[in-house]
């Protein structure tokens, strides 16, 4: 259990970098006068949340206080999980994850 806990953890960091762009600060207006009336719109934080298992009592609280925060803060939480606690199965979701950006 306690070699699983650093994979889990390195899992979470690839996650959440491979979820995040690079910054979107846009640059002075096209009139130069730093009003950025032209600036692009930015895009929504998302943040994926994944417990050990779905359906466990702690890891459902956890979800009810990531979704209010992600509601307070304005940020799109993606909750999900394995049902088994396969690590095969977390590294899959997560793939699954990246690859929607």
């Amino acid at each position: 259990m306690i070699r699983r806990l650093p994979v889990f953890g390195l899992l979470l960091c690839a996650l959440v970098v491979g979820c995040t762009t690079g910054s979107e600060t846009p640059g002075p207006s096209a009139t130069g006068d730093g009003a950025g009336a032209n600036r692009p719109a930015t895009k929504r934080l998302r943040v994926g949340m994944m417990p050990k298992l779905v359906g466990i009592d702690y890891f459902n609280e956890c979800r009810k206080g990531a979704e209010e925060a992600a509601a307070e803060l304005g940020i799109d939480l993606t909750y999900d999980g394995p049902s088994t606690d396969k690590v095969e199965l977390q590294v899959q979701m997560i793939d699954e994850w990246i690859a929607l950006g």
